[in-house]
Order: C-alpha cells, then sequence, then structure tokens
C-alpha cells in the first residue's frame, strides 16, 4: 500500500470560464486519448484536464486510497465551476460513488460494456489495471449482457506509457502476456484503461478481433456556444510536450501555477 498521497499538484489562480465546464480526470497522460476526443464531440465547451501524476499509478491502490484521491479532485473540479465530470480512469470508475447532488460524474466502464456488438458465442477479452480487473466491474456488466468474459491485468501498460517506452520495447512486454493468455474462442477485446488505446494496433496485430475502447462515447452533455478552451491542472514537462504534440494534436493552455 502507497503511505502517501498528494491531492494537488499545483495551486490554481484561474478565473471561473463564462462558458459550460467540463472535468476530465485520470492518473496521468492516458486520459488525454478522450480529452482530444471530447474537444471534438463539444468544441464550445471548456475543458479541465487533471492529470494527477503525483499519485499515478492508480492500478496498484487500494479502494480506500481511491476514493480518497477522487474526493480531492472532485473538489477541485466544483471550486473551478465545473458542470460535469468525465472520470476518464477505468480504475477510479471501478472504486468511486456516482452520486453527487452538486455535479454530474459519468462512468465511462458502463457506456463503454454498451457498445459491444459482437456475437455472445465468442468469449470478451478485458485489458486493464490489476484493480480494474479485480474489481470485476467488467466481466459483471458483460454478463448481464450474456457476453463470457475473460479479464487479463497488464500490470505496467500504463506506466510504460507515461515513461514514454519505445513502441518495441511495449510491442515486447505485451507480447510475453498475450502469449501466456487463452486466446481460444475470443471474438473481441476491451481496453480497460485509456492509455491502451496508444497502442491499439498491437492488441489488433495479435488477436485480429474487433477492440473496443472509451473513446467516441456520448456523455450528453450540452455544447456551448463559444468556442470552447483545454486547460491542463499538470506540471508541464518536455515529456508531456511530446506526448501532447505526438498523440494529441490540439490547442491548450496550462492552469496558472504557485509553485506545488
Amino acid at each position: 500500500m502507497h503511505q502517501s498521497m498528494a491531492l494537488s499538484t499545483a495551486t490554481v489562480i484561474c478565473a471561473i470560464s463564462e462558458n459550460d465546464m467540463i472535468g476530465i480526470c485520470d492518473s496521468g497522460v492516458g486520459g488525454l486519448t478522450l480529452l482530444k476526443d471530447l474537444h471534438k464531440r463539444y468544441p464550445h465547451t471548456d475543458i479541465i484536464y487533471y492529470g494527477d501524476e503525483a499519485n499515478m499509478p492508480y492500478g496498484d491502490r487500494s479502494k480506500e486510497e481511491l476514493k480518497a484521491i477522487f474526493a480531492g479532485i472532485k473538489a477541485y473540479f466544483k471550486a473551478r465551476g465545473c458542470q460535469d465530470i468525465v472520470v476518464a480512469c477505468n480504475t477510479l470508475c471501478s472504486a468511486i460513488d456516482f452520486n453527487d447532488d452538486e455535479i454530474v460524474i459519468h462512468d465511462i466502464i458502463g457506456k463503454t460494456i454498451a457498445r459491444l456488438n459482437v456475437p455472445k458465442d465468442k468469449k470478451v477479452l478485458v485489458f486493464a489495471t490489476p484493480f480494474t480487473i479485480k474489481s470485476g466491474r467488467y466481466q459483471k456488466g458483460l454478463e448481464k449482457r450474456g457476453y463470457q468474459s475473460i479479464g487479463v491485468a497488464l500490470k505496467s501498460l500504463a506506466k510504460d506509457i507515461e515513461e514514454g517506452l519505445p513502441k518495441q520495447v511495449v510491442k515486447a512486454k505485451l507480447y510475453q502476456v498475450f502469449e501466456m493468455t487463452d486466446a481460444k474462442d475470443i471474438g473481441a477485446i476491451i481496453l480497460g484503461c485509456t492509455h491502451y488505446p496508444i497502442y491499439k494496433d498491437l492488441f489488433y496485430e495479435y488477436y485480429n478481433v474487433p477492440v473496443f475502447d472509451s473513446l467516441g462515447l456520448d456523455f450528453g452533455i450540452e455544447d456551448s456556444d463559444e468556442k470552447g478552451e483545454i486547460s491542463l491542472h499538470m506540471e508541464r514537462s518536455d515529456k508531456l510536450e511530446r506526448f501532447l504534440k505526438r498523440y494529441i494534436g490540439v490547442d491548450y493552455r496550462y492552469e496558472d501555477h504557485l509553485g506545488k
């Protein structure tokens, strides 16, 4: 168990926007894939992305720790005037309570399961963090829809992506897991972590079945009229800048900071 948690990486001094505002949170850069997607769907809505690198990785934390972490993130979004929170982290979605009278909290796991549209005579292979797999949320949700599933915990993929490991290194590590996984009668794959779509091609390359993730979801959020802005609540770094340029490709600004 981790001994400490940081609930915020910075003191925010930005004014609250007049536009409607969506808060997106994840343990690091993975949820930026969902941010890019949401900006395309809601181009006139302001979005704040909370990349909680101070507590990364989430996958080996306890449920109590995750709830405490999210309580801090939720308080931050409320203070910034957000109307909706999209939890772009399957691990958090597996641990937290979504009921709140003041702000709408969106669960990506239920929506990801709902989009599955493959025959039910084959099994669904779910790749996610150890916590998400252990929680059984995907397996139980798929069972309710009549699917059999196999959960596979990827202990290091999210961290490997955060650290920017070369693709060939990531591929070698993934293939070791694939080769030890029973692939008989597999009809589809779910990527149960928003980091994983970055290497979606590796999953398809090996299994050659439909691969589903949490991108392209509709959260039923009403778009605003004016052009939306993207703000990042993360520490600026060369690694982050390279990631944003390579994978995200949208205009953004950093939240103003006063130290850590």
